[in-house]
Order: C-alpha cells, then structure tokens, then sequence
C-alpha cells in the first residue's frame, strides 16, 4: 500500500541541481520543414517503433508522416539485420523475432526514403541495466500567486523514486520515462441491462516531464527521494474510481543521449512537449549517408529499463475529491449533466476490458 504524504507549498518553484536535471521542453514555432527520426531500441521483449515525418513547424500537429520508407535494425557484432514492419502512416515497428537487445551490444539503424535519401544513426553501445528500488506517491497542494495577485491552491500527484545507484564507477546516465494506467468501473444503469464492467485505460499524462540523472556528476550510493512526475489532481476527472496506476521506466541510456536530452534541455522553455519536432541546434545521431551536411532531427536510443509501479485509489486521496459522486451518479439517478461513459466505460478514449496482468 502507497504511503501518502501530504504537505503544503507557499510557492511553486523550479529547483535544478548540477547533477540532477528535471526539466520541460518548448520547441520553437519557427523552423522550416525538416526532417525528423525518433525511436528506441532495448533489452525489453516488446515491440519497438520507429517514427518518421517531416515538420514545418515546430508543433506536433504540423507532422507530415513518411510513408513507403524501410527501415533496419543492425545488430553491428554479429551482422544480424531485421527490417521494420508498417504499424499506421510514417510509425514502422520491429518485434524483435530476429535481433534481441542485450547489454554491451552495438546497434544502429539504416533508413531509405522513397525519394532514395538513404539515412543511418551512429553505432551505439547497449548500456548496463541499473535496477531501482521503489515508487511512490505525494500529494502536494501547491499556492500559485495570479498576475491579478490573487492566490490560488493546486493540488498535484507527485511521484519519486528511490534507487541504489552503482558504486564501482560513475559512468551511468539514466533518464525517466512515466505512463499512467487507471480502471474504471461502470455503475448500474438499468435493472434489465448488462452486469457493470471494469475499463483499463492509459491514463492523460504530462508529455514536457522529463528527469535525467548524470553519474559523473553525482556522488553517492543511492538516489532518495527523485521526483519523477507530477500530475494535476482535477477533481471532475474520470481517473481516480478505481486504481490509477504510475508506471516508471528507469532507463539506462548512453552518454550521447544524455547530452541530447541535456542540451535539450537548455534550449528549451517550460511549455512545449518533448514529443514535438526537436529544435534545428540540436541535432541528433542520425545522418544523411550521402550529405552529412544535412541537418536530421530525432534520435534513435538504446534504453536497458527497469520498471517500477505504484499506485493511488480513491480512497487515498483528500475527502475533497469524491470523485465516484463527482463523475458518476447514483444507479438511476440521473440528471442531464452525467457523464454517458459511466454506463458504457469503453467509450472513454483508449478503453479495453482486456486487463493487464500485472493490475
């Protein structure tokens, strides 16, 4: 069971240490169109994707997807080659049927566009997998001064890590990956209908939040106490009924990486999305074969992760946020203002009824 602290903050404030670096991600809406790259490749047996498009703009909605491209994953030590299947416009995918991730390997990826433009990112080392330990939750309520000089009061879900960190030498950089997943759980709504079900859907997360941790430039044997991952907490919203689950990806990453999401980073502002077009001063590890010159956007990582999980019900959380009585009506009391989706869970975006193992 998840230990709740809850305290209370005059002010909001940005806090960056030297060796730890949370931050949020602006992207620019001044860019011409560009090429942009992104995908991942690890020691999980899961499938990996792999997006390609171009932008004119700095905002994700300005995506224009790469279609009829092909793609390859190569495992550089033993010369193994697996291609890329079409998920859906410019998203390609391998399930790792051929090439499994595995540490202290070499990987990269080769690409040809339909136009012939032919592509690779740069050789890249599979790093170590550095476990963490534990997850947990805080719920922070947070005063914020308007520019009218009102003050209001925020609450937010917070989550941290604790993780004991190598000892034998410093060369380790992690970074933080967080998704959310939530059930939800149907009322009655007539007596000759269904019995009520249970929805399993991934829940609306931050996309700016992002944590890295750099091991040369952190002296210790554990890190205590690493926010991860704040949440606003609304109270109209349809994710606390039932569990409402925070899934941490610990992910070991190479020092190149590192020094993208890290510039990342500095040339950002606090609004934005990590997800958008990266800006044109930083490029990634990919580059034209034939014109080097040729500025690419995105990147293709190795990650080794260790997940974490916790989680948060309704129960836990302040008497303030009811949020059965907010969102749901009583069985057959309803007025025009209910919500159709407690009757019908899956008409929330994302739903399944398939639930997850591990829930």
């Amino acid at each position: 069971m998840n230990k709740i602290k809850i305290t209370l903050l005059t002010f909001l404030f940005l806090g960056i240490n030297s060796c730890i670096d949370p931050f949020t991600l602006n992207l620019e809406n001044n860019q011409q169109a560009a090429l942009v790259i992104y995908g991942d490749f690890s020691t999980d047996k899961r499938a990996h994707q792999l997006e390609i498009y171009t932008t004119d703009s700095q905002i994700i909605r300005n995506k224009q997807p790469i279609t009829g491209a092909t793609a390859t994953l190569v495992a550089d030590d033993t010369g193994e080659r697996e291609d890329y299947q079409v998920v859906s416009a410019g998203v390609y995918e391998v399930n790792g049927s051929t090439i499994s991730g595995a540490t202290g390997s070499q990987y990269h990826i080769e690409i040809c566009l339909p136009n012939g433009n032919k592509y690779q990112s740069r050789p890249a080392t599979m790093p170590r997998k550095i476990r963490g330990d534990s997850a947990f939750i805080q719920i922070n309520a947070v005063e914020e001064l308007l520019v009218t000089g009102a003050i209001t009061t925020k609450s937010f879900l917070e989550v941290f890590v604790d993780s004991p960190l190598p000892t034998d030498n410093n060369d380790y950089w992690l970074k933080y990956d967080v998704t959310t997943l939530y059930s939800f759980f149907e009322i009655i709504c007539s007596p000759l209908g269904p019995p009520p079900d249970i929805c399993f859907i991934p829940g609306r997360n931050d996309p700016q939040q992002i944590s890295l941790v750099n091991g040369q430039r952190f002296n210790g044997s554990r890190l205590e106490n690493f926010k991860v991952n704040q949440k606003r907490l609304l109270p109209d919203n349809f994710e606390y009924r039932g569990r409402h689950y925070f899934l941490v990806n610990q992910q070991s990453i190479t020092e190149d990486a590192f020094d993208y999401w890290d510039k990342l980073n500095r040339v950002a502002n606090q609004t934005g999305s990590i997800f958008d077009a990266p800006p044109a001063g930083v490029p990634g590890n990919i580059y034209n074969v034939n014109d080097p010159a040729e500025t690419v956007l995105g990147y293709f990582e190795l990650t080794n992760t260790d997940s974490l999980r916790t989680f948060i019900t309704e129960g836990e959380i302040f008497q303030d946020y009811q949020f059965t009585t907010l969102v749901c009506p009583s069985p057959f009391r309803f007025n025009n203002q209910f919500f159709r989706e407690c009757c019908n869970c899956e008409l929330i975006e994302g739903a399944t009824l398939e639930r997850p193992s591990w829930f």
